[in-house]
């Protein structure tokens, strides 16, 4: 195993196990010492458990999520079916794919991708593929039948301007989307305006659940196999991507 995947998967065992993750940089220096030490490193499983010690890392309160759990899989089938559409989805993207956790007793998830930072980025490409990641989970849920129609299409929610509360996954993908549109008013050199930018915003989002429709239409079988599987417990990015088949 490469260094570089060596870290990643000791990332993985980090995120499944409930800890609050470090820098992934911190990790790349604990593992870059060891192997140049020892000159060859253990398992993934094994290094994780003394990075883990090492680092004195503790399973905290996540904010308003709750304590991530290090053995809950997901308390409701739509919740599984969720977080399998982040994740195939993701993966198909080519994103790499720490895992899927739950939280409490199995709510809320996370499906946790290592995130570039996309906040003053030009590539069109990229945040296309991110933005196809938060609105798959709803895509999902549209295409399981276990599940109707619990939320709707993310971009639904374009239709109503007022304040008010979001799923958090909109609230995700239209940053993202706005930045986007941005983007390419920038390009052709344009200044748009308040009305412009926001029917821009939904008309990503409307390409994003298109594409992220077909990705789970061909993979239906993985889809339900994949939150089957995340019903009993939380799984590393190596065992979704086993799984999903990348």
């Amino acid at each position: 195993m490469a260094q570089e995947q060596f870290i990643d998967a000791v990332m993985e065992q980090i995120f499944v196990r409930g800890y609050i993750c470090p820098a992934r940089s911190v990790v790349a220096v604990c593992v870059q010492t060891d192997r140049q030490r020892l000159g060859t490193l253990p398992d993934p499983a094994d290094y994780a458990g003394k990075v883990v010690q090492f680092l004195g890392l503790r399973i905290q309160p996540d904010g308003e999520m709750g304590t991530p759990s290090p053995s809950a899989g997901a308390r409701y089938e739509w919740l599984a079916v969720h977080e399998a559409g982040h994740a195939i989805v993701g993966v198909k993207a080519g994103l790499t794919l720490w895992g899927v956790r739950f939280y409490n007793d199995g709510f809320p998830g996370q499906a946790f991708f290592y995130d570039p930072d996309w906040k003053e980025s030009r590539d069109e490409h990229l945040l296309r593929r991110l933005i196809r990641v938060d609105v798959a989970s709803n895509v999902a849920e549209l295409l399981h039948p276990a599940c109707g129609d619990r939320e709707g299409r993310l971009s639904a929610f374009y239709d109503d301007r007022s304040s008010g509360q979001r799923p958090t996954d909109f609230i995700d993908a239209d940053k993202k989307a706005r930045r986007l549109a941005i983007v390419r008013f920038e390009a052709v050199g344009k200044e748009p305006g308040t009305d412009e930018v926001w029917r821009a915003r939904r008309e990503i989002l409307e390409q994003a659940e298109a594409e992220a429709e077909q990705v789970l239409r061909e993979n239906m079988g993985t889809l339900m196999t994949l939150a089957q599987e995340l019903r009993r417990g939380p799984m590393t990015g190596a065992t979704v991507r086993a799984i999903v088949g990348e």
